[in-house]
């Protein structure tokens, strides 16, 4: 008697080299453990999403399943400065992938952001895929805009729902942190703590010890995607949040972080958020302030549950000390 095995989704990876997209292709790679690959890979200068026929002919000559939109931008103050590229990438690459999703019955999983609500209008509690977004600076308003023509198109709730035949899932995360290789590292978190001061005028780490985020370790994070990938039919269509367990500051993440892997190099000092935009030069305004995503609501429905963000910087201490070898 033979057993027939369930057919994996051919997924179709955006941002394929970018700090999330590289993970989602080692982990698919470490499940398929080397052998036939149920995905397909497309860098920026592969597949411009912002090119609506670029993008339609593609999609029709590679029929995926499913898209996980990987691509993305990490700096707010790069994206402050390029408004165009930001625009092109986010919003209006984001806005062709659902239309054409929708047109041809391809599901879609679109990686966005917690600093949506970067303006803190909660800041003593955790942010609820219920809650009012209000982004602070340009790159915030642009994921912003791409939730919402996904939204749109897929009419999913924030609750979920199944009103139409476009699946999507939008998927928020905290700030993210990479392990650290010799060929990719493009970690925001964990840089902080393992390069030098923002500025010359800095002799120290001045990390704010009041700014409440909750981290995320991107290969937990490729896990889930792709785990949310191959499941899609048992995930209800809508908005989620995903991050490590547990809430933090950037300074305590960075003093973790550093016993985890006994650095030795500058010397760390707690300040206020607002002293350190006051030093550092930044606008207050546009500066996201405290993000932390409760994440209970995709707990609830499927088996994702995230380690805490001190079991995620332990995993990292790992791969740290290994590329030092």
């Amino acid at each position: 008697m033979t057993v027939e095995r369930r057919r994996r989704a051919q997924i179709l990876v955006t941002g394929a080299t970018g700090q999330v997209g590289s993970s989602i292709i080692a982990e698919l790679d470490n499940q398929n453990g080397g052998n036939v690959k149920n995905y397909l890979l497309k860098t920026r200068e592969m597949l411009d999403v912002s090119n609506f026929e670029q993008l339609k002919k593609q999609l029709n000559l590679l029929k995926p399943d499913v898209i996980i939109n990987a691509a993305g931008v990490s700096d707010w103050r790069a994206a402050g400065r390029d408004h165009i590229g930001t625009w092109s990438t986010l919003a209006r690459g984001v806005d062709n992938l659902a239309k054409l999703s929708m047109h041809m019955g391809i599901s879609l999983i679109h990686l966005s952001s917690h600093s949506v609500f970067g303006m803190g209008l909660t800041p003593n509690r955790m942010y609820e895929e219920t809650d009012p977004v209000a982004p602070s600076n340009f790159l915030a308003s642009a994921h912003t805009y791409a939730e919402h023509a996904i939204m749109r198109l897929s009419q999913c709730s924030v609750n979920g729902g199944d009103s139409t035949k476009f699946k999507a899932w939008i998927v928020r995360c905290g700030p993210m942190f990479s392990p650290k290789t010799d060929l990719h590292w493009r970690s925001d978190l964990t840089r902080q703590v393992l390069s030098a001061p923002r500025t010359s005028a800095l002799s120290t780490h001045m990390l704010s010890n009041d700014l409440r985020i909750t981290p995320t370790y991107v290969p937990h994070l490729a896990k889930s995607l792709v785990w949310l990938a191959e499941n899609r039919k048992l995930v209800p269509v809508g908005l989620y949040h995903l991050a490590n367990a547990g809430v933090t500051t950037p300074y305590d993440f960075a003093s973790f972080l550093r016993r985890a892997i006994d650095w030795r190099g500058a010397v760390m000092e707690p300040v206020a958020q607002s002293e350190l935009i006051r030093l550092i030069g930044d606008r207050p305004e546009e500066v996201c302030k405290s993000t932390p995503l409760n994440c209970q609501k995709i707990r609830d429905l499927t088996p994702i549950d995230l380690p805490t963000w001190q079991e995620a910087i332990e995993e990292f201490a790992v791969s740290y000390c290994d590329s030092l070898v």
